[in-house]
């Protein structure tokens, strides 16, 4: 080939060779502003998130604390009476105690949503769940009904505390959801083998969640409740329960009805681990 035909060739070669680094920096660029966009979304709801918890947090805690000042008031001009009314005081001091307690425990369950930091992982069977899990369950409702259905022989690494807080959880939020909703509210507990896992399914014949709620049950402070009673902190605590001890946390909808949350856990096969060296 004659001098301008290589000089040609070599010119086109360093136009294409151009044009490649130049699409490639291109798509390099593209791609680092999209997930710079993505991070700047994702720190934008984070904050949104905050800001919605400590509205939430201060408007439930100040309704309670109002509502403590009048009934205060309430009882102080009943005792002040020539003749008081007994039965009066003592629903005044119910409703106090009902209050006080209520707000008690909305800081419980906020300090140890934050504070649950660390868990001690240790093998127990699948039977000592279910039963830590009921036992808590009928500390708050002992009059509640529910079924326990456990077929799973497999143990599971857990902490015993958090995670049967976690189950009872769910099983109060789906007794509340079926109360509200049924006559005769119904929820069961029910742990099962599958593959590698071991899944603890928690279900209520209540209404269900509808669709547009169901992307933000997990978000701290979010609640569809009373936020005079409830700061949305359940949900949000069983997630980081769930995933701290490698599981996951699923959400159907049961057919005709009802709610199914399903935690899936890392089967422990203790004779595997007996037999390695």
């Amino acid at each position: 080939a004659s001098l301008p035909e290589v000089s040609w060739i070599v010119l086109g070669l360093c136009t294409v060779f151009v044009v490649v680094l130049g699409s490639y920096n291109l798509m390099c660029y593209t791609k680092l502003v999209y997930d710079d966009s993505r991070q700047d979304a994702m720190l934008e709801r984070k904050f949104d998130t905050a800001g919605l918890g400590v509205s939430v947090f201060v408007h439930g805690a100040k309704n309670q604390l109002l509502s403590i000042r009048v009934l205060n008031k309430k009882l102080s001009r009943a005792l002040e009476q020539p003749q008081p009314d007994l039965e009066e005081i003592r629903a005044y001091v119910r409703q106090l105690h009902e209050l006080n307690e209520g707000l008690l425990g909305r800081m419980d369950e906020l300090y140890r949503t934050v504070k649950s930091n660390s868990i001690s992982l240790v093998p127990i069977s699948s039977q000592q769940l279910a039963e830590a899990s009921v036992r808590r369950f009928h500390d708050k409702y002992p009059n509640a009904p529910v079924t326990v259905e456990v077929q799973s022989q497999r143990q599971v690494l857990a902490d015993e505390s958090h995670l049967s807080e976690a189950v009872c959880n769910l099983l109060c939020n789906g007794y509340e959801a079926a109360a509200q909703h049924s006559p005769t509210p119904q929820v069961a507990l029910r742990i099962r083998n599958e593959r590698m896992w071991t899944i603890v399914s928690v279900e209520d014949n209540g209404p269900g969640i509808p669709p547009e709620t169901r992307n933000h049950i997990f978000d701290p402070f979010f609640t569809s409740k009373n936020t005079n009673y409830n700061w949305g902190m359940g949900l949000y605590y069983v997630r980081k329960i769930v995933r701290s001890h490698l599981g996951r946390l699923r959400l159907e909808n049961r057919t005709g009805g009802g709610t199914v949350f399903l935690i899936l856990l890392p089967a422990y096969d203790a004779r595997r681990r007996e037999r390695e060296p």
